[in-house]
This record gives structure tokens, C-alpha cells and sequence, in this order.
């Protein structure tokens, strides 16, 4: 079984250890080794979030538990096919992606890890590529036609922590994105800032 979905089907995915940072480096960890705007016309959803190929962004991201929120931010890039890179500002995080070689870094502490073979990035919610190849595989969609789009869809393969998504998008850029878990309470929420990709041409 996938570490994501190990981790994400435990009781509380986010003991309580002390320190926000360690929680993040923890959290963040085991996720990987388990992912002002001018006012325009709706585009066909399909259509527009198979033009997001390559993309960066800068990330407000929350995750929830029982018991606490833990907030951070984050600039994440993505290059189609197999390119990721996301880095958290406020404690010096780093992962990044390519040719199945995974890097874990502490940029505060000038310590590093590779992980060879890795083959599970798509898979990580963290990467809004892991949604949207959800979403072309999702038998069970409901989308919302408006000038803020929403579109809510089932996970394939989904644990018992997460089992379905909800992005939104504004002005034909994604907004915000949130994962459920079965009770319909959201687990991780990942607010977008100056979103850019290249816009398909109409």
C-alpha cells in the first residue's frame, strides 16, 4: 500500500510533538515517501483544465485534524510530464522531482535526501496535477458552470481519510482546492495565489 494512504488512513494523521515545524517536516515527509486577475469569459471546463500542463503558483496551504489546523505557504511548479518542485517559505522545506529521483532538503539546515526509483509523485494531493488526473479518471463529476467554476469529483483509489475533492476557479484560474474525508470534513485545503500556466488560445 501506497505510504500516502497508510499515513492518511491512521486515527489522527497529526499527533500532536510539539512545534509546528517538526509537525510540517513530519507531515510533509511522509506525504512524499507515501504531491489580481482581470475579469474573463468561462471557458469549457474540460478544455481548460487539460491546458494546464505546465504551471507555477504560490500556495496557502491548511491541513485539519481533530484536534488542530496547521498553516503554511508554499511556491509549487509543475513541467508536464514528470517535473515537480514545491517549497515552503516559513521553514525552509524543499521537494523537488525529475526522472523518477525524489530530493527531500532542509534549505535552513543544508541537509538533503534523495530517494531513487520514486514513482508515486502523481499521487500526491499536494500537486494540483494529482486532481486533475482524478479528475479525467473520475466516473462521478459535478461541475458547476459560472464565473466561479466548481467542480467536485470521487477519488479513484480513495482511503477512508480522503475520499473525494472540490476545486474552484475564478476568471478561469484555479482558486482553491480542498480534499474531504467519508464526513464530508475537509482535511486539506490549498488556496492559490498569482496562478499562471499558458492559456489555451479561443
Amino acid at each position: 500500500m501506497h505510504i500516502f494512504y497508510q499515513y492518511f488512513g491512521t486515527a489522527d494523521p497529526f499527533p500532536t510533538i510539539g512545534g509546528n515545524t517538526l509537525k510540517i517536516l513530519i507531515i510533509l515527509s511522509l506525504i512524499f515517501l507515501c504531491s489580481c486577475q482581470k475579469q474573463s469569459e468561462p471557458q469549457d471546463i474540460n478544455t481548460l483544465l487539460l491546458s494546464i500542463k505546465n504551471y507555477q503558483c504560490t500556495m496557502d496551504v491548511t491541513f485539519y485534524s481533530n484536534k488542530n489546523e496547521i498553516n503554511c505557504l508554499a511556491n509549487q511548479t509543475y513541467k508536464y510530464p514528470d517535473n515537480y518542485s514545491l517549497k515552503f517559505s516559513d521553514n525552509g522545506l524543499s521537494f523537488s522531482y525529475s526522472e523518477k529521483m525524489l530530493t527531500l532538503a532542509n534549505n535552513f539546515l543544508n541537509l538533503s535526501t534523495n530517494y531513487e526509483n520514486y514513482e508515486n509523485i502523481n499521487t500526491n494531493p499536494l500537486f494540483l496535477s494529482y486532481f486533475l488526473n482524478s479528475y479525467f479518471n473520475s466516473s462521478s463529476k459535478n461541475i458547476i458552470e459560472s464565473n466561479l467554476q466548481k467542480v467536485s469529483i470521487n477519488l479513484p483509489n480513495n482511503s477512508s481519510y480522503i475520499t473525494h475533492a472540490t476545486l474552484e476557479l475564478q476568471n478561469n484560474l484555479p482558486y482553491s482546492l480542498t480534499y474531504y474525508d467519508k464526513n464530508n470534513k475537509p482535511k486539506l485545503n490549498i488556496l492559490y495565489n498569482e496562478f499562471s500556466f499558458a492559456k489555451p488560445k479561443v
